[in-house]
């Protein structure tokens, strides 16, 4: 049911950004250090979206490879008390 509403919403915005597209027809000059070009509106805003969700992914990404580096580490030291707690158990602590 909830990837039925995904599909929905997904659908739903591709048609207001094809409609958005089509009402905005008029070119915008772009003026950069060493000249300058012109581009449909559309376009311009199509890339600066892209540029926009390609750091927020490359943010993201960073933030998981952090995440999953530290889950290593804490399963890592996890695995060392446990086994320590297991070589604990087997000691003969009894007074001689």
């Amino acid at each position: 049911m909830v990837k039925l509403f995904a599909w929905f919403g997904f659908i739903l915005v591709f048609l207001l950004m094809v409609t958005f597209a089509l009402a905005n027809t008029q070119t915008v000059t772009i003026y950069y250090y060493v000249g300058q070009t012109e581009l449909r509106l559309t376009i311009l805003l199509f890339f600066v979206l892209s540029f926009g969700v390609l750091l927020g992914l490359m943010a993201n990404f960073l933030w998981l490879w952090k995440l999953r580096r530290e889950n290593q580490r804490l399963k890592k030291s996890h695995q060392h008390a446990l086994h320590e707690i297991n070589t604990l158990r087997t000691q003969d602590i009894s007074p001689q």
